[in-house]
């Protein structure tokens, strides 16, 4: 191998998962999650969620039975982000009162900031409507840099409240619950 070759393996193996996503070259796809894909969400939720208690694969496997759904966004067919939507069964989206929660989301850190989280919040959003859902809540700590990405999504404060029960640590922390209007307008 000449010194040139070698350069390029070298330089090859130092590029940033993101840079194929983002030359377009790899293959991209949201798909609807299935009971089999349950291992790879558990693997990706410990890598968003270090600092987070693990949610078990039968809790997992339990929120992509029907009614619930979820959407994955797969690169070359690898799992890189996730949304898992809970609903209670009925015509009208019950729970919550009439609306339904987001029980998983997330992106791995290397492909985040390239829309992924929003191409899947918005897959997520378009099927609620179209089951007539009329609104959307999840909840997340305070400090979560998410928080951002959900106001700019429409969602706003509903509720807050200490809690002390999501950390490996077991500290205390002031979690949102934050609420999005499905209603067409």
């Amino acid at each position: 191998m000449s010194m040139k070759q070698g350069l390029i393996v070298i330089f090859l193996i130092f590029l940033e998962p993101g840079l194929l996503l983002r030359s377009k070259r790899a293959t991209q796809e949201v798909k609807l999650l299935q009971t089999n894909n349950v291992g790879a969400i558990v693997r990706l939720h410990k890598a968003v969620f270090p600092e987070y208690k693990e949610t078990s694969a039968r809790e997992f496997n339990s929120v992509l039975q029907s009614p619930h759904f979820g959407y994955g966004y797969f690169v070359d067919g690898k799992l890189v982000g996730v949304i898992i939507i809970h609903m209670n069964s009925g015509s009208e989206c019950v729970h919550n009162q009439g609306h339904i929660d987001i029980f998983e989301f997330g992106v791995l850190p290397e492909y985040r900031g390239m829309g992924i989280g929003q191409r899947l919040m918005d897959e997520a959003i378009a099927t609620l409507k179209e089951f007539g859902c009329r609104a959307l809540f999840v909840t997340v700590i305070e400090t979560n840099p998410a928080v951002g990405f959900y106001e700019k999504n429409g969602f706003k404060v509903y509720e807050s409240y200490e809690n002390n029960g999501l950390l490996k640590s077991g500290a205390t922390y002031k979690e949102l619950l934050l609420k999005k209007s499905l209603r067409r307008q």
